[in-house]
């Protein structure tokens, strides 16, 4: 047996196995399918799931070439659980207050200023501080390398190209270079958006995981929570509330593609730089 066809045999063994996640996932397939069509995007809709597929595939393929015995260790996953969920979900109400019940962009400064320990929360800066109270130590959340970490590069090439090809009046890079130059580029999507976000998603996904004792339902709620915390923003921005969800929904997939590649890899750090170089939107239609 080659190991394309081992691989593939593998997957639809994990499909078969975890059929809740795969309805979820299913769902939100279909409402990125509809927000294309509204849209009239369908083909870079499609090439943008597609890619997502090439990319699980790929991440796998490396998992079989470079096999880790890494994990995230959870040692009380109720009590870890309910702190990851309960401050996500501060988050979202913040987020909720912050951006449509005040609209953060037109407060005055001195206003601004005071909103400083919710960012603390939404960002996140509370959750690792207590994770590391509790005698993690940074290894144990992630920030490590091996071997499977290299993945990054062919995933980055994989949605780069994709976007490339299939809608490149719509790459995003020129544009973010322009606006914010090489080094703020660097620093909003490194930090700001990939490290955060990522060991945001790698506490779910873990927490959950493990207190379910259910991975796949860990991985997609992560996303799911992920996918909607950006929703009260665009809400902000754009007033409109339809597309404020569904542009949530839109984005599970590539959100799940970086939760598996942390569920793979165990390491926060090939995620990180796929996310934080995520600069071509093939996820923008």
């Amino acid at each position: 047996m080659t190991i394309v066809a081992m691989i593939i045999l593998k997957q639809w063994d994990a499909v078969r196995r975890h059929p809740w996640a795969v309805f979820g996932i299913m769902l939100c397939v279909a409402g990125v399918l509809h927000l294309a069509v509204r849209h009239d995007e369908l083909p870079k809709a499609l090439a943008y799931l597609g890619a997502m597929l090439v990319c699980v595939f790929v991440v796998d393929l490396f998992a079989h070439w470079f096999p880790t015995q890494l994990e995230f260790p959870v040692r009380r996953p109720k009590r870890e659980a309910v702190l990851v969920v309960g401050i996500e979900l501060l988050a979202l109400v913040l987020m909720i207050l912050l951006f449509v019940v005040f609209q953060m962009n037109k407060l005055p400064l001195v206003w601004k200023i005071a909103t400083l320990p919710a960012l603390a929360i939404i960002f996140p800066i509370v959750l690792p501080l207590v994770l590391l109270r509790w005698k993690y130590k940074p290894a144990e959340l992630g920030l490590r390398i091996n071997a499977m970490s290299w993945v990054f590069i062919p995933v980055l090439l994989i949605t780069s190209g994709t976007a490339y090809l299939i809608a490149p009046d719509d790459f995003t890079l020129g544009r973010l270079l322009a606006s914010e130059g090489v080094l703020g580029t660097l620093v909003t999507g490194l930090i700001t958006a990939g490290l955060s976000e990522e060991f945001v998603r790698m506490a779910l996904q873990t927490r959950v995981g493990a207190y379910l004792r259910n991975p796949s339902i860990g991985w997609f709620f992560a996303t799911l929570v992920w996918a909607f915390l950006h929703s009260p923003k665009w809400y902000s921005e754009g007033g409109d509330i339809y597309e404020a969800l569904m542009g949530a929904v839109r984005i599970v997939p590539l959100g799940l593609m970086w939760g598996y590649i942390t569920y793979r890899t165990k390491s926060l750090i090939p995620a990180t730089l796929v996310h934080g170089m995520n600069v071509w939107g093939l996820q923008n239609f």
